[in-house]
């Protein structure tokens, strides 16, 4: 299936065509990060990228489950380009959680 094709394409691009806002960014994030199929991701990581570079970076922060997913040492997702910022503040991390995401 073509990318422009994908059922939630084009909830994506309405998004990305919307303004910058941290709801935004947070559905964006659940739209892209649940697509594994590595064709998809090879269009969509490069289209949602440009219409990000009017994004605020300060906007851009990884969601907690996608770290949470790091810290367990899962497989991260391609999604994860996206990303700007990873805020462990609240994370309650160790040093060896810190070594395994860096």
């Amino acid at each position: 299936m073509e990318p422009a094709q994908h059922p939630r394409f084009g909830d994506i691009r309405s998004i990305l065509q919307g303004p910058p806002t941290e709801e935004g960014w947070q559905q964006l994030c659940a739209l892209v990060g649940s697509w594994e199929d590595e064709a998809i991701a090879e269009v969509l990581l490069p289209y949602a990228q440009e219409h990000l570079r009017r994004w605020p970076d300060a906007l851009r922060v990884a969601p907690k489950r996608w770290v949470g997913r790091a810290r367990a040492g899962q497989k991260l997702s391609a999604a994860w380009a996206l990303v700007r910022h990873v805020d462990l503040s609240r994370m309650g991390l160790w040093d060896e959680d810190l070594r395994r995401l860096a």
